[in-house]
C-alpha cells in the first residue's frame, strides 16, 4: 500500500513538499500509474505512465540555436559546436549541408564531444548549418 498526504494544509512561508527520490535503480517495486518522484540520477522529475518512468517537460518554448560552417573540399570535421553530444545522439540535431537536410548516422556522426565528421567531404563554399536543442526541455 502507498503513502498518502490527507487533509493536511501547507503552512505559510517557504515551505515545500518532499517528492520520492532515489536514483534509476532505486524506485518502488510496483510502482502504480500517476506515481511521481525526482531521480536523482539523471536530475529530473518522473512519472510512472503504468509502463514506465518518464521525464516530466517543462512548459513553453524552446530556443532553437544554430552553427555555422563553411565547406572548403578538404575537411570533413567541423567544430566546436554550440552543444556536447555523445555518438550516437546525431538524432538531436537538424544538419543541413548546401540547402539538403543530411542523413544522421549515414550522412555525419558525432566526434569527440563538440564536433561534427560528415562520411563526405563538403565542397568549397558550401554552406553547413546544425540546427540543436530540439531535445531540450529547458523552457526560455
Amino acid at each position: 500500500m502507498g503513502r498518502h498526504v490527507k487533509n493536511v494544509k501547507p503552512k505559510s512561508g517557504s515551505y515545500s513538499l518532499v517528492i520520492p527520490n532515489g536514483t534509476s535503480t532505486i524506485g518502488p517495486a510496483y510502482p502504480e500509474g500517476g506515481q511521481i518522484r525526482y531521480n536523482s540520477s539523471i536530475e529530473t522529475m518522473e512519472f510512472w505512465n503504468g509502463t514506465q518512468w518518464h521525464a516530466l517537460a517543462h512548459q513553453g518554448t524552446v530556443g532553437i540555436v544554430r552553427d555555422d560552417f563553411t565547406g572548403d573540399n578538404s575537411n570533413q570535421l567541423f567544430g566546436p559546436m554550440s552543444y556536447n553530444y555523445e555518438a550516437g545522439e546525431e538524432n538531436q540535431v537538424i544538419v543541413v549541408v548546401n540547402n539538403v537536410i543530411q542523413h544522421p548516422g549515414s550522412a555525419y556522426e558525432f566526434f569527440g564531444n563538440s564536433s561534427i565528421r560528415f562520411t563526405s567531404t563538403p565542397v568549397t563554399s558550401a554552406g553547413i548549418y546544425i540546427l540543436h536543442n530540439f531535445s531540450s526541455t529547458e523552457a526560455e
